[in-house]
């Protein structure tokens, strides 16, 4: 089992799976690699990889399971006091899932690779 050294996925690797034959990986290039290769099984990474690397790869990689291992939201932090600009990201936010923004986003960009010619 895989995973890249000095992430979450290391951490959260080695305190689900301590009982697997670790192996740490120095770069997302070695454990896809690695991955592909079949020298590691499975690989415990951070979305978007695993989901990009099944959609690259569809006949060598598989994401088994629909929920993540492990979940967690990231903010903002904004000066204290700056009330307009926080109604403004409050509306922005508001709108932008209103709207169908953001959800249509983020699987444009995080569950496809429809993108990818755009920025080679």
């Amino acid at each position: 089992m895989g995973f890249i050294a000095d992430t979450v996925s290391a951490d959260l690797a080695e305190r689900m799976f301590s009982k697997a034959s670790l192996v740490e990986l120095a770069t997302k290039a070695e454990a896809e690699q690695d991955l592909l290769k079949g020298k590691i099984h499975f690989l415990v990474a951070a979305n978007p990889l695993p989901r990009f690397l099944a959609l690259q790869y569809p006949e060598k990689v598989d994401v088994p399971l629909t929920d993540p291992l492990l979940s967690f939201k990231e903010g903002m932090a904004i000066n204290k006091g700056d009330s307009d600009f926080l109604n403004f990201l409050d509306s922005w936010v508001t709108a932008r899932k209103a709207d169908a923004w953001i959800p249509t986003t983020r699987n444009y960009w995080l569950r496809s690779l429809e993108w990818q010619e755009q920025v080679k």
